[in-house]
């Protein structure tokens, strides 16, 4: 399988060390911050400043870790030659619409989440598991916190707002999303959010669900990012055939039947 990488940070780097190991071969990579120098060699993995029709020539799947401005771009550039797309950038909620009309249009595939490691969509579905244990018993309260590094840009993470999507979808009494706390109480409504950004974690989530006499956490630590951009690379794989919208669910379901 032949593969663009879009972003050429910690994950890119990440996925062009191990994708030998995967029987993937990186073909391009994309990314504004190289050097004129670098975009002029010839030998791959290519360098590019921007996703192009002669940077997806021959290409198998495009992988984009980069950032959310111009992606809608970068998706209607690859959906255009009908090259499937894994895209795990975050904070760009506000173009998925857009972007779902887009592959419609061009009949192509994307996949897209927040978060590709198996080991954290596992986690999701033991917290909508828990969710609805709990829904009934309205003296327990839920709440999240996540901790990254300090150069994560987003907050809270794309990760735990899916964690807070999968939770309002089994409670019905949480109506509200609050990731920035005003003075005074919290209503009962409200789920909250508490991120923090330090130093060089690579990731920490926890859904707590708190009782006037106990407490039940559900945590998610990652040791590293092998098992993201592993599991980012199982996605392209995945991908390749298919046509349409997906997401890590549908991936999930598909291995456990």
């Amino acid at each position: 399988m032949k593969v663009v990488i879009i972003g050429h940070g910690k994950m890119g780097q990440l996925i062009e060390s191990i994708a030998p190991q995967h029987a993937v071969t990186l073909v391009g990579i994309v990314d504004r911050g190289f050097p004129a120098e670098e975009v002029k060699k010839t030998q791959p993995p290519r360098r590019f400043l921007e996703l192009t029709e002669e940077a997806l020539q021959g290409v198998d799947v495009v992988i984009d870790f980069s950032s959310p401005e111009g992606i809608l771009s970068r998706i209607e550039t690859a959906a255009k030659q009908k090259v499937p797309l894994v895209i795990g950038t975050t904070g760009w909620e506000t173009d998925i619409q857009s972007a779902k009309r887009l592959i419609s249009k061009h009949k192509s595939a994307l996949i897209a989440s927040p978060n590709f490691s198996i080991g954290v969509q596992l986690f999701l579905k033991l917290i909508k598991d828990a969710a609805k244990l709990f829904a009934p018993f309205v003296d327990y309260d839920v709440s999240i916190f996540e901790q990254h590094h300090s150069q994560k840009k987003d907050h809270p993470s794309g990760t735990a707002k899916e964690m807070a999507a999968v939770i309002m979808g089994e409670m019905d009494r949480k109506k509200k999303v609050v990731s920035e706390l005003p003075q005074g109480a919290v209503k009962a409504t409200d789920l909250t959010i508490a991120s923090t950004r330090a130093g060089f974690h690579p990731g920490q989530h926890e859904v707590f669900f708190d009782g006037h006499d106990d407490r039940i956490t559900i945590t998610h630590t990652a040791r590293n990012r092998n098992n993201a951009a592993k599991g980012a690379l199982h996605a392209a794989k995945w991908l390749l055939g298919k046509k349409g919208w997906f997401d890590m669910h549908d991936l999930i379901k598909e291995l456990n039947r």
